[in-house]
C-alpha cells in the first residue's frame, strides 16, 4: 500500500465534499490541512491538529498521487495550541500536519471514508 494522507471533519461538511467530489478550501485565501497520523476518535484529531468550529466525525483516506504537486510544505509542520482569552488552553496541539498551495482543490472521488468513534 501506498502512502496516505487523512483529511479530519464533521459528517456536514463530508456531504458536501463527497457531492463536489472535490476538497476545497472553505475561505478564499484558506488552505486544506491534512494529516499522516491516524486517531482513535474525533476528539483526539480536533485535540492534537488544533481543530476549532466543527465537529471532528469523520476521516477521508487520499492516496498520495491524488495530492502530489497540492502541497506546500514538504515536511509536516507541527500543529500548536490554541489558547482562549482567559490563558486556557483549548486544544493542545502536538500533532503534524500538511497544508495544500492556496485555493488548490484535492478530487477524493472514490476516496473511502470512515466514520470516527465518538468519545
Amino acid at each position: 500500500m501506498g502512502e496516505k494522507y487523512f483529511h479530519y471533519t464533521s459528517r456536514q461538511l463530508a456531504q458536501e465534499i463527497i457531492i463536489s467530489g472535490y476538497l476545497r478550501p472553505r475561505s478564499f485565501g484558506g488552505r486544506i490541512y491534512l494529516a499522516q497520523q491516524t486517531f482513535s476518535s474525533g476528539a483526539e484529531a480536533a485535540k492534537k491538529l488544533s481543530i476549532l468550529g466543527k465537529s471532528v466525525e469523520v476521516v477521508c483516506i487520499i492516496p498520495a498521487d491524488k495530492v502530489k504537486d497540492k502541497i506546500e510544505n514538504r515536511e509536516p509542520k507541527h500543529v500548536d495550541e490554541i489558547i482562549g482569552p482567559n490563558g486556557e488552553i483549548l486544544r493542545p496541539g502536538c500533532g503534524q500536519e500538511y497544508f495544500t498551495y492556496l485555493d488548490k482543490e484535492i478530487e477524493v472521488k472514490g476516496c473511502h471514508w470512515y466514520e470516527l468513534p465518538s468519545p
